[in-house]
């Protein structure tokens, strides 16, 4: 037994915190600011809660930040040392890259501009190009059962961004289907989102379409 033993505690001592490091991204839910205490919930609908110590370290934004920086409701990636107590909090966590080479990515007709799909992010020079494989939904209320394509209703007639077209944006700047193709090279370093034109949920259908980004 004393053989066993001495591998062990070597490998406790070895690895010390980083033996309990694991990582966790959620939405904030609740912020003890006299405790310093942060709880979240992740993609599954668990609950979790962090302790926290002066040294952890704390990202807001990309920046260094103190805990009443904080915002309840925002994402947040938390790495822990060790068991419940947060090392280091970034918030919002930042997003992978955006796949380079060719992606076939579904829209949902809901996927609005306050609630659109995160491709990730892209940086400037990459051409980005989209042609639809399958797109059929309809716009709610008014247009229920009234289905169009990408490019929404009455295109040639509209003025700005036709309401349901396809529209794909990296960061301020916007860009929609008017023919076969979108295309467009990416102006500035930013997470690439697509969405419906819409402002308001309760559309019905999907968009499937192939995404291809080349770098320069």
């Amino acid at each position: 037994m004393k053989y066993l033993a001495f591998p062990i505690v070597a490998l406790v001592l070895s690895f010390g915190q980083p033996l309990y490091a694991k990582s966790v991204t959620g939405g904030i839910k609740h912020l003890d600011t006299a405790s310093n205490i942060i709880t979240i919930r992740d993609s599954q609908g668990t609950t979790l809660t962090f302790n926290t110590r002066l040294s952890t370290q704390i990202l807001v934004a990309g920046k260094p930040a103190d805990f009443k920086d904080l915002s309840l409701g925002a994402q947040a990636l938390i790495t822990t040392g060790e068991k419940d107590v947060a090392v280091r909090i970034v918030s919002p966590p930042p997003s992978p890259a955006a796949k380079v080479g060719q992606s076939l990515v579904i829209i949902p007709a809901n996927a609005i501009k306050r609630n659109p799909i995160l491709l990730g992010s892209v940086t400037v020079g990459q051409k980005v190009t989209i042609t639809p494989k399958k797109v059929w939904w309809c716009g709610g209320k008014s247009q229920k059962k009234k289905f169009c394509d990408w490019r929404g209703y009455d295109p040639a007639n509209a003025q700005g961004i036709p309401w349901m077209a396809l529209v794909a944006a990296v960061g301020a700047n916007e860009f929609w289907a008017k023919d076969d193709t979108l295309s467009f090279t990416v102006s500035t370093n930013d997470n690439m989102v697509l969405y419906a034109n819409d402002n308001a949920p309760g559309n019905t259908g999907e968009a499937e379409v192939i995404v291809t980004i080349t770098s320069p």
